[in-house]
């Protein structure tokens, strides 16, 4: 487990499970109507076998190991509180008064959320199998998962393409690679794609 600035990784065989947790600016605070000290609890995984978006060198690394941002995993959720009986404020936001008397209370539950609700969620989303279904026929949904955009989305197209790739699945893979390059918004990855592309259209090899 690594962590820096209120991010947690954990790597495992076949990504790297995200933990963020999310303070606010005063701005920021006084538009969702709670404290600078409130925060919000993010998840996220990032699939080894997926690429970076963006190149190679986009994703932040310490000691060659590869630490992305919540914001930059594949599948993305946010937890929400245990105890929703305070006042009807938004139920992703744990709420800490400005003197602190309510720290303890909403860091017992973030704790008891981080039990029932994220450890369930990475073991649901944990093999490329169960992504690659989700990927296949699975709607973004906040309550479940997000960041996977429509079942049309260049985002969509490639993430479906590379993990259908890794899985030995080349003629999906080969459909959606095309897709998302036809698209024409993976320029960081363009060669990568094409090369990917005919390695997934003639069946010669596998992503490494």
């Amino acid at each position: 487990m690594r962590s820096a600035a209120g991010t947690y990784w954990r790597h495992t065989t076949d990504g790297i499970d995200v933990v963020n947790f999310r303070f606010f600016s005063a701005s920021r605070a006084r538009v969702l109507g709670c404290t600078p000290q409130s925060f919000c609890i993010n998840l996220g995984i990032f699939y080894l076998a997926i690429p970076p978006q963006f190149g190679p060198d986009s994703i932040s690394r310490r000691a060659e190991a590869m630490l992305p941002r919540e914001y930059e995993c594949h599948f993305r959720h946010q937890l929400e509180r245990e105890n929703s009986e305070d006042g009807g404020r938004r139920p992703d936001i744990w709420f800490v008064d400005s003197e602190g008397s309510s720290l303890m209370a909403a860091v017992h539950d973030a704790e008891t959320a981080l039990s029932q609700q994220a450890i369930p969620w990475f073991a649901r989303y944990s093999t490329p199998e169960i992504a690659l279904q989700t990927l296949i026929s699975g709607d973004e949904d906040r309550s479940m998962v997000w960041g996977i955009g429509s079942s049309s989305s260049p985002v969509r197209h490639y993430m479906t393409g590379y993990m259908a790739l890794a899985l030995g699945n080349r003629e999906l893979a080969a459909t959606h690679l095309k897709a998302a390059l036809d698209t024409g918004v993976f320029v960081a990855n363009r060669t990568r794609l094409q090369q990917d592309l005919v390695l997934a259209a003639s069946g010669r090899g596998m992503l490494q």
